[in-house]
């Protein structure tokens, strides 16, 4: 416990939580790479030994040199390595995800940014638009069209 990622980590982390939630300047919105979710994400992997070793495999592999021409320092990350990261890593890459959106979602501000109250989404919630019956139609068609799959009793 107590685990620290190194500066050329923290820079591929800050890489990737920008490109995991994108920030919009022209409505105010902050990206995933704001102080908050920063924090946060190193609080969680300095309580938990298993994580800080999924996430920091994670970021090495993000940063190895065949993965971007230069060294992890200077190095720009693609939305396209993000995906590969997430095909050759999945339980680390979902881990982080996980991580990263209770982060960023977790603060008040983020949630009245995007018109959303600054109470949290328990008890209370949030009114949700209903799907149209033709959307659930279509999402629903693959379990209908499968059948029944439990032994009946």
């Amino acid at each position: 416990m107590g685990h620290q990622l190194s500066n050329e980590l923290v820079n591929v982390l800050e890489q990737i939580l920008e490109l995991l939630i994108p920030g919009n300047v022209t409505a105010a919105i902050e990206s995933g790479n704001s102080p908050g979710v920063m924090a946060f994400l190193q609080q969680a992997l300095q309580d938990d030994d298993v994580l800080y070793e999924r996430i920091r495999t994670l970021l090495t592999a993000a940063s190895e040199p065949t993965r971007t021409s230069a060294n992890a320092s200077q190095a720009v990350l693609t939305a396209d390595l993000l995906c590969l990261l997430e095909s050759d890593h999945p339980q680390a890459f979902a881990s982080l995800l996980r991580l990263t959106y209770m982060a960023y979602y977790s603060r008040a501000d983020a949630r009245r940014q995007l018109g959303l109250g600054p109470w949290p989404v328990h008890p209370q919630g949030y009114t949700v638009a209903a799907e149209s019956a033709e959307l659930l139609q279509t999402l629903t068609a693959p379990v209908r069209a499968r059948g029944p799959f439990y032994r009946p009793c």
